[in-house]
């Protein structure tokens, strides 16, 4: 197994064993957010210096996998430093003991350095329990603090809009995506309400995952479509045309194709924030 690779197993393998006990009990006050040495992780003495700080990350990048066997979701980030010298240097010291990731002064995975890291990568992990929405706030904070931040703002948008459904008077669909201006990336969450569904009440299903941007429709090369891949055990998929600068998105088929009829399927954009 190569070096560089070590310290990336190690931050989520380790975050079960040695941070999830820190994060509740270990707090600091004044830090900047960023990486810090762990003089002694059971007494909670965190280095007053950081070794580099969140506004020298860049090439930051989100992610969720799941866990085999208990079905539960963790969230990670991963970037680069800066200044690839001095993280080698600072992981080569702390070789043997624990390194953290504080933010908003408090431990969020505090890993055991193996060997030196001489590629500039990292990787923050956060604790099982972690909610998507606090794990993304911390991804789109540590991005706006980057110097030279590529993406824009931070973006949320609401869609809702009730399309015609074969066993129901209607499904409502009530889309949340989150995703930075410039980046095809994202993440959702979509709840579905079937409209007297059973018994003439109505039944809700709700979905989180990732979007993803892809090129070509079935029947336009050029045509932006906005794929959401639920993170549940049967992945399942969502394909909408994306247009008018994204105020309208139609539903598509598993072939990218438009529904063959007249009747509405298209989401329309109620907030932006």
């Amino acid at each position: 197994m190569k070096r560089t690779n070590i310290f990336l197993i190690l931050c989520g393998l380790l975050l079960a064993t040695v941070s999830t006990s820190c994060i509740s009990r270990m707090k600091t006050t004044g830090m900047s957010n960023g990486w810090y040495n762990i003089k002694n992780p059971e007494q909670n003495l965190v280095g007053s210096k950081p070794i580099v700080r969140a506004s020298d990350f860049t090439n930051l990048h989100f992610d969720s996998a799941k866990i085999q066997g208990s079905g539960q979701t963790i969230y990670t980030i991963t970037g680069n430093v800066v200044d690839r010298e001095q993280w080698e240097k600072a992981t080569q010291k702390a070789v043997g003991s624990h390194i953290g990731f504080i933010y908003d002064n408090r431990l969020v995975c505090a890993p055991r350095i193996n060997s030196a890291v001489d590629n500039g990568r990292f990787m923050i992990s956060f604790p099982v329990a972690t909610p998507l929405e606090a794990a993304e706030n911390v991804y789109a904070n540590l991005i706006s603090q980057q110097k030279d931040n590529p993406l824009g703002a931070w973006q949320r948008l609401y869609y809702k809009s009730t399309l015609p459904a074969a066993s129901c008077p209607g499904t409502v669909y009530e889309l949340t995506v989150k995703k930075f201006q410039h980046s095809g990336d994202g993440t959702f969450q979509l709840r579905l309400t079937y409209l007297e569904a059973e018994n003439g009440k109505d039944t809700h299903v709700y979905y989180q995952g990732k979007l993803y941007t892809l090129r070509g429709s079935a029947d336009n090369i050029n045509d932006t479509v906005w794929q959401f891949i639920a993170d549940d055990a049967a992945n399942t998929t969502f394909n909408f045309l994306y247009t008018n600068d994204g105020n309208t998105l139609t539903l598509l088929n598993a072939k990218l194709e438009r529904a063959d009829t007249q009747l509405n399927y298209s989401l329309q954009l109620s907030a932006r924030k």
